[in-house]
């Protein structure tokens, strides 16, 4: 898997991006009358299209207004030839999620099959968008760059899901 981590100042940016809208994505630029191309697999939010998603962060964001970057957004990509499931991302963005400390947080889970992927590689991918609050209003510490990279990769091993 290819791993992209993005530093969204806004939550409408991070969501716009895994949704496939708007520039920030080479999605279908938010064309009226056309749909989004991303899907949320998985979470903890109940939201399910882009604007009830953005009011249940703004929430969050409003209870903690001092951070630079109200969200933590990062994005991965299956391999060539790898074939997962909306099952399979969600279990792996579900883990992935607890494993960079996100578990308390409220967090939401885009996939975007055939869409551009990370790193501009045409395929399937999976947005993961946090909080950078827990559910008890704590600030969360985001994980550095590395450790992310090293998380993504023992879900892979222990997945089997390792890159040719």
């Amino acid at each position: 898997m290819q791993l992209t981590i993005e530093t969204s100042r806004t939550v409408r940016k991070a969501l716009r991006a895994a949704f496939g809208w708007g520039p920030a994505s080479r999605g279908r630029g938010g064309e009226p009358g056309l749909p989004p191309e991303g899907a949320v697999v998985g979470g903890t939010m109940l939201g399910r299209t882009i604007e009830a998603l953005e009011r249940e962060f703004t929430a969050r964001e409003l209870a903690r207004p001092c951070h630079r970057e109200a969200v933590y957004h990062v994005s991965l990509a299956a391999s060539d030839g790898e074939v997962l499931g909306d099952a399979d991302w969600a279990t792996i963005g579900q883990l992935y999620a607890e494993r960079l400390g996100f578990g308390s947080a409220a967090y939401v889970l885009v996939r975007r099959a055939g869409a551009e992927a990370a790193r501009g590689a045409e395929g399937d991918c999976l947005h993961l968008i946090a909080a950078r609050v827990d559910a008890w209003d704590q600030p969360l510490s985001v994980p550095g760059p590395d450790k992310a990279e090293r998380i993504l990769r023992a879900l892979e091993l222990a997945s089997a899901t390792v890159p040719p």
